[in-house]
């Protein structure tokens, strides 16, 4: 049975919503300390080192996903990055439950911060914009991920980041760097305590420095946020097509082809 944090609904009421929108907006970014229970840590921490100790691709991270895509988990080493994250999108079952239901209640907090109504990004606009939620685990030894600032038009790119290991415990150094609003970078898993939670402007350039574990501090570094994008659509996305096996696109084509004909459409 999956465990609950004691109160998930009173979760909001623990951060100070003003405080944290002055302060992304005087320096870029703020950590708001004992907002979520031990309890719900702890059972999400098992869940996802469970998860990420189990097989899975290794395959590009995915930055464009599409409506209808399936859950799943994947590990990149790449040039830029090398991590293992889920992939958790609302119109499928939950992957965690609890995972899942904690991060809606601090996109309600987003929301509220970036001045937007209360199921902003849960709900899909017209232009397909939405979040999905995503655990990312970066081992010790070669977890990390370069510097770059997010962008999303003219919408405001605020981001929460749940960590779920801590420096020290988990790992011995490395980790998540901010460059503020005055340029200077900040060491924000430095700052980071069990049960807070991390608010920062996404569009301030941001990046993970290796991560290092010595003797016991091997876990690796774990976090959860909520990623908001747009959302392809099937027939546009490279991997879909990528993915259909080559007899059934033509058995959709000739299927296509054959209703034209039937209907007399011979354009």
């Amino acid at each position: 049975m999956t465990t609950q944090p004691t109160d998930i609904t009173g979760l909001s009421d623990a951060i100070d919503v003003a405080t944290v929108r002055n302060e992304i907006e005087r320096i870029g970014y703020m950590i708001a300390p004992n907002a979520v229970d031990t309890t719900a840590l702890s059972a999400m921490r098992d869940f996802w080192l469970a998860e990420f100790s189990k097989p899975c691709p290794r395959a590009p991270m995915v930055w464009g996903p599409y409506l209808g895509e399936p859950n799943g988990v994947l590990y990149d080493d790449g040039p830029t990055l090398s991590l293992y994250r889920s992939f958790d999108y609302l119109w499928n079952a939950p992957f965690h439950p609890l995972t899942r239901s904690l991060a809606l209640v601090l996109n309600l907090v987003r929301n509220e911060l970036i001045g937007e109504e209360n199921h902003y990004g849960e709900l899909l606009d017209a232009e397909r914009y939405g979040i999905y939620v995503t655990t990312s685990l970066y081992p010790c030894g070669s977890g990390w991920m370069h510097m770059h600032p997010d962008t999303a038009l003219d919408r405001r790119h605020w981001h929460f980041i749940l960590p779920l290991t801590f420096r020290g415990q988990d790992y011995d150094s490395g980790g998540l760097i901010l460059k503020d609003r005055n340029g200077d970078r900040v060491d924000m898993d430095g700052l980071a305590e069990p049960g807070c939670v991390i608010f920062y402007d996404g569009t301030l350039e941001h990046g993970v420095e290796k991560i290092v574990g010595v003797e016991s501090t091997q876990t690796g570094r774990l976090q959860m946020f909520a990623i908001p994008t747009y959302f392809d659509l099937p027939a546009a996305n490279q991997r879909q097509i990528e993915s259909i096996p080559g007899a059934a696109f033509l058995r959709a084509k000739l299927s296509r082809l054959k209703w034209r004909l039937i209907r007399g459409d011979t354009r």
